[in-house]
């Protein structure tokens, strides 16, 4: 889009889940990412015309009410009804036609096993607080790209039934009960006949569920023998060390490496850029199809796994100067031993993952910025520090993350897109993807010095919910300071009229700063708002004017409200400011 949201637009923000690896960590388990928790099965639901007596009056009532001819309607108890063959319930936002029955497009043809599947124009990601329904909304829309029903690792598969499964695909061994997995020489197979797609064309039936579950389902996945792996080097002809879901657990075994779309052999390796979502930028993927949200995730042995750049250590010196023996020095990531990436429940692996930072010097790359990770504390008060539990760990931003940048962004203190999911690509992305803050371009701080000249070091206020199940209450308020844009500053104000005399600063833009230590700075009261007079950019909006990804528009005070619902869904929002009296705000406001 054109321009940036408000104050709380570019921080607080989560990953968008693209792959069933960043769905759990934004809570989703992986049976209800891959196996599609949003289907209906056999039992209609029950609309306005099949309720019960009691539902029939009172939700025909309201769907009548609100002139609702079909679908869910906030406010109504069921469906207000189906639509005929042919068309479809329109539910878009603010359409004339909401909530009734309209032709649907010509069906596109759907993509045969194998193909890849993903997010595209009508399957947009939703954003990472987005609620379960409009979630499992997205990974149906994937699963209905394809012929048989299923989106899983970026490709085209279906259900299937085991032929033979004695052996231990791995050893070649007879092993009581199998693996999980089909025999490579079952014939015939239910996953034959694949196309050649992004994962190759050899897929084999996998037990998906633990054998002790009573609900069963068998899936193709791409693979050839499974066999298990700690790194790729443990792997021959040519495959990597990837990941797969067997019998109700993720594991690393040995796959082909992926392609791209376009066929070519996948570049991306441990650290490197990686996206499947087109609108947040060019699209990558990893040699072993494990992106997460902070790059191409590896198996690994030892820090010399996770080498970011190789070559990096030349004349005992790495790219910031630091002193070096070898590449794993000047490497952003590291071998992390027992990490739980896949999910507290899942078994613990060995993986390459970023090194921590708070800054982006922290990296030692300048390929490489610094994302915004919370500790993981889940007490406002701190929590046992796992390294030594006589110590309290508090709640803080210190172990963020090295990230590489993607191609073709916006550096700190340039314009760039605040609403990267809309169709609007006007402006670039932020080379840090959380901290495109008011359409400019920014990232971590500790002092005016660690930001652009158009920008200041301020402090945003973010909200977490660590509760586990989350309960949609706030734990813990954490401060994180980050560049605030500023352009032309110069003295302070709280109001407007306070930047009355200045001759080009004549609008006062609020932000938020530490407090004096130890004078006034207390453990409840840390920082308070202030504010520089400046000169606002060119076509934001007034307090009163509309803002937000609604429309792409930003605010000239940077404070932009009322941008969501509750189940995350887009609204209209309107631009706001701070005020010393009435005089300050416009007629339509108080």
């Amino acid at each position: 889009s054109g321009g940036g949201g408000g104050g709380g637009g570019g921080g607080g923000q989560t990953a968008d889940a693209t792959s069933p690896a960043d769905a759990v960590a934004d809570g989703k388990t992986a049976v209800e990412v891959i196996t599609g928790k949003a289907d209906t099965g056999d039992n209609p639901t029950p609309d306005a015309s099949t309720g019960g007596p009691d539902g029939l009056s009172a939700n025909a009532k309201c769907c009548a009410d609100k002139g609702a001819k079909c679908g869910y309607v906030p406010g109504c108890t069921n469906s207000c009804g189906g639509c005929p063959s042919g068309e479809k319930c329109d539910t878009t936002p603010n359409s004339k036609t909401i909530y009734t029955c309209i032709k649907s497009a010509p069906a596109k043809p759907l993509k045969k096993n194998g193909e890849a599947c993903g997010p595209n124009a009508e399957c947009v990601v939703p954003p990472g607080n987005a609620s379960d329904a409009v979630q499992q909304e997205y990974y149906q829309c994937l699963n209905n790209q394809c012929e048989g029903g299923r989106c899983i690792f970026g490709v085209c598969t279906s259900q299937c039934k085991i032929a033979v499964d004695v052996k231990n695909n791995a050893t070649g061994e007879k092993v009581e009960n199998g693996d999980g997995i089909e025999d490579p020489d079952s014939q015939p197979s239910d996953c034959s006949g694949f196309v050649d797609g992004p994962a190759g064309k050899e897929f084999k039936c996998v037990q998906w569920f633990s054998p002790a579950s009573p609900n069963q389902v068998y899936f193709c996945a791409p693979g050839t023998n499974f066999s298990p792996c700690k790194a790729s080097a443990d792997c021959k002809n040519g495959e990597v060390c990837s990941y797969r879901f067997v019998r109700g657990a993720y594991v690393s075994v040995c796959a082909p490496a992926y392609k791209e779309a376009d066929g070519k052999p996948a570049q991306a390796s441990v650290g490197g850029y990686c996206n499947s979502n087109p609108k947040t930028g060019a699209v990558a993927t990893c040699k072993n199809n494990f992106c997460g949200g902070a790059g191409c995730i590896e198996f690994c042995k030892s820090d010399d796994d996770c080498v970011t750049d190789v070559g990096a250590c030349k004349a005992g010196k790495c790219p910031n100067g630091d002193a070096c023996a070898k590449d794993a020095e000047c490497s952003a990531w590291m071998c992390k031993k027992d990490s739980k990436v896949f999910g507290p429940d899942q078994p613990a692996v060995d993986v390459c993952l970023p090194k921590s930072c708070y800054l982006d010097e922290d990296c030692k790359n300048p390929a490489y910025y610094c994302l915004t990770q919370y500790n993981g504390v889940k007490s406002q008060d701190g929590d046992p520090d796992p390294k030594d539990p006589a110590k309290v760990k508090m709640p803080s931003w210190e172990e963020s993350a090295c990230v590489k940048k993607a191609p073709n962004t916006a550096k700190k203190g340039e314009p760039c897109d605040d609403f990267p999911n809309d169709d609007d690509v006007t402006l670039k992305p932020c080379e840090n993807k959380y901290w495109c803050v008011n359409a400019t371009c920014s990232g971590h701080c500790k002092a005016d010095k660690d930001c652009p000249s158009n920008s200041k070091c301020g402090v945003f206020e973010i909200p977490l919910d660590t509760s586990d199940p989350q309960d949609k209450k706030y734990d813990v308020f954490t401060g994180l300071k980050v560049c605030t844009p500023m352009p032309g500053a110069t003295n302070a104000c709280l109001g407007q009229s306070d930047c009355k005399a200045e001759a080009k600063a004549k609008y006062c833009r609020p932000y938020e700063i530490e407090l004096p230590k130890p004078a006034t700075g207390t453990a409840d009261y840390k920082y308070t708002i202030s504010g520089l007079c400046i000169e606002p950019e060119q076509g934001f909006g007034d307090p009163g004017a509309q803002c937000g990804p609604s429309n792409g528009k930003s605010c000239k005070s940077g404070i932009c409200l009322g941008t969501q619902d509750n189940e995350g869904k887009t609204l209209p929002g309107w631009c706001t400011d701070f005020c010393n009296a009435k005089g300050d705000c416009p007629v339509s406001m108080t």
